[in-house]
């Protein structure tokens, strides 16, 4: 959101321009929501690309990520009793 807001305080002129040419505010608006659409895709693929290319490129599998009894196992055994105490 600060991103888009940003972007749209920094192209006033543009759209003062976009005003004049007869652009609505709503149509302006609409085209402010549409990029901000596109750029959140665009960049959750390319997270999600460069996310597996890394886990490929690291040996990182489903198996190896997964919290659970394959990664951590614990086992209750009985109280190790020390010599010294005996």
């Amino acid at each position: 959101m600060n991103t888009m807001y940003t972007a749209v305080t920094r192209r006033g002129r543009e759209i003062g321009v976009l005003r004049v040419l007869g652009f609505s505010r709503g149509d302006i608006l609409s085209s402010f929501v549409i990029e901000s659409i596109i750029l959140g895709l665009a960049g959750g693929v390319a997270g999600v690309v460069l996310a597996t290319v890394v886990a490929w490129a690291t040996g990182l599998t489903s198996r190896t990520m997964s919290v659970g009894a394959d990664v951590f196992f614990r086992t209750v055994q009985p109280p190790v009793r020390s010599r010294l105490a005996s």
